[in-house]
């Protein structure tokens, strides 16, 4: 978790930043210099997901996955809440979370305090290295 202040419109607001992914998001600049590294928060978000054979290319079996609602909020602390939604702040509380997490709340009242990394910077053998900002 992080917090943070800005000023916006002239008013000092404090928003706190929540990373529901299970892995810690880097944030770095244009040369590639961390920023700010946001730690797990001790939940993860998961999809519930329905995998089922359509073809095969010989002896490839081709499948089609649809993903449903959240399947699993897997808790290993998060500040001593039973639940992650417990006392969400909608004006001041982020949660960072996969794209298709974010995809899954489209027509929730969530939807618009959701976070996802955005603009990933990959080293040369391909793997992600952090991002440079946070995204809508």
């Amino acid at each position: 978790m992080l917090v943070f202040c800005f000023i916006l419109n002239l008013f000092i607001m404090t928003v706190t930043i929540h990373n529901m992914t299970p892995h810690p998001i880097t944030i770095i600049d244009d040369d590639t210099s961390v920023i700010e590294v946001i730690p797990c928060s001790g939940w993860e978000l998961r999809l519930s997901a329905q995998t089922e054979a359509v073809a095969f290319f010989g002896q490839i079996p081709i499948t089609k996955t649809a993903f449903g609602p959240l399947l699993s909020v897997k808790n290993k602390s998060f500040d001593g809440q039973a639940n992650p939604w417990a006392n969400v702040n909608l004006s001041t509380d982020r949660f960072v979370v996969s794209q298709m997490v974010k995809n899954s709340f489209k027509d929730s009242i969530l939807h618009d305090i959701l976070l996802v990394p955005a603009e990933v910077v990959r080293d040369e053998n391909g793997n992600i290295i952090g991002c440079k900002s946070l995204g809508f």
